[in-house]
């Protein structure tokens, strides 16, 4: 930034700070900002347009400090987000292999129902406790039975 742009910014004030100026290229190009402070402060003194620019240059500083702030909420909702989706990932891990402990169990049970449909005995009073075993079990299976 050329000094009289620093002088016009600030006609009867003290220098831009350092860390300003540096920002001030990749902020704005000054020409353009000084158009338009002339035109918005028409027939007013340099103070008064040193005053407008002023404000302009920090309100362009400051909307760069708003952007960087917007651009760390949205890292920060996408992070909050991705641990969501694990937390959720993790509770359909337990879920499902607590289903499948489950199933085994059913599995098993069923096993057991054939066996005892068709146990391999020629007592016929064995077979029959062992068919009134095997009709409760299945009765439990489906989540009824006699009461």
């Amino acid at each position: 930034m050329s000094d009289d742009a620093c002088h016009y910014v600030n006609a009867d004030f003290k220098p831009l700070p350092t860390h300003i100026k540096e920002q001030l290229p990749k902020l704005i190009v000054i020409d353009d900002l000084k158009r338009l402070v002339d035109n918005l402060v028409y027939g007013q003194g340099k103070t008064a347009k040193g005053i407008v620019l002023g404000k302009l240059l920090v309100w362009q500083y400051r909307q760069a400090e708003v952007d960087a702030l917007t651009l760390q909420v949205a890292e920060m909702k996408s992070r909050l987000n991705d641990a969501y989706t694990d937390g959720q990932s993790a509770m359909y891990t337990a879920r499902q292999s607590k289903i499948d402990e489950l199933q085994k169990r059913v599995d098993a049970v069923k096993a057991l129902i054939e066996e005892y449909r068709d146990p391999p005995t020629e007592d016929k009073t064995f077979q029959h406790a062992l068919s009134i075993v095997a009709y409760e079990l299945e009765q439990a299976l489906k989540g009824g039975g006699d009461e």
